[in-house]
């Protein structure tokens, strides 16, 4: 097994290193690290960038879903993540018996419409998805 170390430039300003576990610089066990501005650094920032918001945003989806189980978007612990006004495009109401589909274990699929116009809402009077939560017993 190989272990890595790596080393910032020090105050004479060379370059960062990266050495082998033991690993002496006279004896060649030296191997440049990345250049902070290599594509290989580069591509690292842009990796934990991206698991940064997949951990913020997992956060948030799990208030959201919480909501949905309570049937009402938002409710009281996800209205933070929304803003005082927001511009909506939300479900339109389906017509009785449009698009659905009986499936096994008694369950039923429909086809919900989307609104299509947009509208401005305030969040205390926000309820989204309310022709679907309204369906369900």
């Amino acid at each position: 097994m190989a272990v890595l170390a790596t080393f910032q430039a020090g105050c004479d300003g060379r370059p960062a290193e990266t050495l082998s576990a033991g690993g002496d610089p006279s004896q060649g066990a030296v191997a440049p690290a990345p250049s902070p501005n290599s594509r290989e650094s580069t591509s690292i920032r842009s990796l934990v960038a991206s698991e940064e918001l997949i951990l913020q945003l997992g956060t948030q989806i799990d208030l959201l879903n919480q909501s949905a189980l309570n049937l009402c978007i938002p409710d009281s612990g996800s209205r933070p993540l929304f803003a005082r006004r927001i511009r909506v495009v939300d479900l339109a109401a389906a017509a009785e018996g449009d698009s659905s589909q009986a499936l096994p274990l008694d369950l039923q699929a429909t086809d919900w419409p989307v609104n299509g116009q947009d509208r401005l809402e305030v969040l205390d009077k926000l309820d989204l998805w309310r022709p679907m939560f309204g369906r369900v017993d």
